[in-house]
């Protein structure tokens, strides 16, 4: 069994932002049966981790829920997750995209 996604990291030089999208039905795993130890692995997780070590998970990651990836989104669209990544004034940190066409900064 395996989990389906696709990621796109876009950039216009300024402002960046990471796109994931999971198809209907592509997660097919919560979690594995460890090999070495015969302890379950963790649940599958999904999200961004800077080199700095700063974690962004996505909603239900980690848990049970992670099946509903692609049911849910943050941007009205089953499966999809955008996010702002980029240079905006916001010390790096992760952003839900700006879909009204206003701006916090």
């Amino acid at each position: 069994q395996v989990n389906t996604f696709q990621v796109v990291i876009c950039s216009d030089g300024e402002d960046s932002y990471v796109q994931f999208l999971y198809a209907d039905g592509g997660i097919q795993w919560i979690q594995s049966t460890g090999q070495s130890t015969g302890l379950p692995d963790a649940r599958a997780q999904a999200g961004l981790m800077s080199g700095d070590g700063r974690l962004f998970t996505l909603r239900g990651s980690g848990t049970d829920q992670i099946q509903n990836l692609d049911k849910w989104s943050n941007i009205q669209v089953p499966g999809m997750w955008l996010f702002h990544v980029g240079l905006t004034g916001q010390g790096g940190n992760v952003m839900p995209p700006d879909l009204d066409g206003t701006s916090e900064n």
